[in-house]
């Protein structure tokens, strides 16, 4: 986590380098990391790296509250100040509310606008960081609204450059002003959580502009976080939204049809330790959007078991292989661009 350098986002190429290197270069770290380090190896906090089934690389520190607040300051990890303010209200409501809770570094999908007014975006892969509670039941709620400061990055001249977006951009909430349509975080609960609550808050999807986390795009403009430094290179892509993942279920044949599952990109886990070595447990939690294609009745008894096999297949379970490195080599490589 350490070599993104303070920075919000990291490149896909970058990230992905991280999982193929063969040596670390342990100065980087400070004393308080290398502390840091003894004492959450001390704790049984636990930290795995490597590729998810859809062959994307991650890297997750899962412990206390306290402890991924601690992380976070100590590594300078640029996280969004609304789950950093999550993380320490759960440090408050510990005891009201038992979870671990858990930093990851993960790709996700972003859309970009390539010609003016035009509803085809295109996509770029990059990394950055998200942080949540396993359990979603202990998510406080934190009003995002003022939270940080901000400042004009872009002006627009009376152009609003989320006029034109496509559908896939309406179904999820994101963490900045718009005129996007709204959706609520805030989920009702259809079946017994852990702690049987009557509605959960998801996690909000982020929009970026040269590297910085978007507050507000108006008319104006597009406005950043006000302690951000704008980069150049990400600046190239204009303004980056977020983008849910598609996981479709499809029939064969000439007249194949989709059943697709938009997922909140922003995935949690519950994790803990298997019993065979080398490997962790990793209980998929996360948010979903489904639609279908507009298809003749008599299809879709064959589509229901179609959406039946694929979450058979990927399950809310997974078991994840992960490097029995120490704990000092997962921080290092998260803090590193």
């Amino acid at each position: 986590m350490n070599t993104f350098d303070h920075e919000a986002l990291m490149s896909k190429p970058t990230f992905e380098d991280l999982y193929t290197a063969t040596s670390w270069d342990y100065s980087i770290l400070s004393n308080e990391a290398l502390a840091l380090a003894d004492r959450l190896e001390a704790s049984g906090a636990i930290c795995s790296g490597g590729v998810d089934e859809w062959g994307s690389p991650l890297s997750i520190i899962t412990g206390t509250a306290e402890e991924v607040v601690e992380i976070i300051e100590t590594l300078n990890l640029s996280v969004t100040p609304l789950e950093l303010a999550e993380a320490k209200k759960g440090i408050e409501t510990k005891d009201e509310c038992i979870t671990k809770w858990a930093v990851e570094g993960h790709l996700r999908l972003f859309r970009f606008q390539a010609v003016k007014n035009s509803i085809d975006y295109s996509s770029i892969p990059a990394a950055d960081f998200n942080v949540y509670p396993e359990y979603a039941d202990c998510r406080p709620a934190v009003n995002n609204e003022g939270i940080v400061g901000e400042k004009l990055a872009l002006a627009t001249a009376g152009e609003d450059l989320v006029s034109v977006v496509p559908d896939i951009l309406k179904l999820f909430p994101y963490s900045f002003d718009s005129s996007l349509p709204v959706i609520s975080r805030t989920l009702a609960t259809t079946s017994p959580t852990i702690y049987h609550v009557k509605a959960v808050n998801q996690s909000l999807f982020r929009g970026y502009y040269a590297g910085c986390r978007v507050r507000t795009v108006n008319t104006t403009g597009v406005y950043i976080e006000d302690a951000c430094t704008i980069n150049k290179h990400w600046q190239n892509y204009g303004l980056m939204l977020q983008a849910p993942d598609d996981i479709p279920a499809c029939t064969t044949g000439s007249d194949s049809v989709c059943i697709h599952n938009y997922y909140n990109s922003l995935w949690e886990w519950v994790t803990g330790t298997d019993s065979t070595p080398g490997r962790a447990l990793m209980k998929i939690s996360v948010f979903r959007n489904r639609y279908a294609d507009t298809v003749a009745l008599s299809v879709l008894p064959g589509m229901v078991m179609v959406q039946m096999l694929l979450m058979g297949v990927i399950s809310l379970y997974q078991i994840m292989s992960h490097k029995q490195s120490v704990l000092l080599t997962q921080i290092w490589a998260s803090l590193t661009t």
